[in-house]
């Protein structure tokens, strides 16, 4: 049950997403929902830092992987709904609101598609970039 979840003091308000805090991609994406993230419904969590690693293991991912991204929402069902790789970027367009609702269509796409082979093996990384940048912005309060 979520009252006994050891990360039951995000529900029932949050959704926590861990992401590559070194990956250029991946911070690219956490700056665009700290801009459009209107209801600041998302916290943040680098996968490199403590709470990011303790978050991934709690649901059995480990922070070397090429996942770029864990979805956790506690806010939706009594119990955490994880997701990861594209399916957390449509979840999350598609809470977002709006005209972002129509990146639900893309679970239509099978999976091969939607998840390339880049993003499995994490190939995009080559090109780095300090988490200090994401933390010293005026969102500061919104990581964990």
């Amino acid at each position: 049950m979520a009252s006994n979840h050891r990360n039951a003091r995000f529900a029932p308000v949050y959704a926590v997403i861990a992401f590559d805090g070194v990956c250029v991609l991946c911070n690219g994406w956490v700056r665009f929902l700290l801009r459009h993230d209107r209801k600041q419904r998302y916290r943040f969590a680098a996968m490199q830092g403590d709470r990011g690693r303790e978050l991934l293991a709690a649901h059995g991912l480990k922070s070397e992987d090429p996942v770029s991204f864990l979805l956790i929402e506690y806010d939706i069902c009594a119990s955490p709904k994880i997701f990861t790789d594209t399916d957390v970027m449509r979840r999350v367009l598609t809470g977002l609101g709006g005209a972002w609702r129509l990146a639900a269509l893309f679970a239509l796409l099978p999976r091969f598609i939607r998840d390339p082979p880049a993003l499995r093996t994490g190939d995009f990384r080559h090109v780095s970039v300090s988490v200090a940048v994401l933390l010293s912005s005026p969102h500061l309060q919104r990581t964990l």
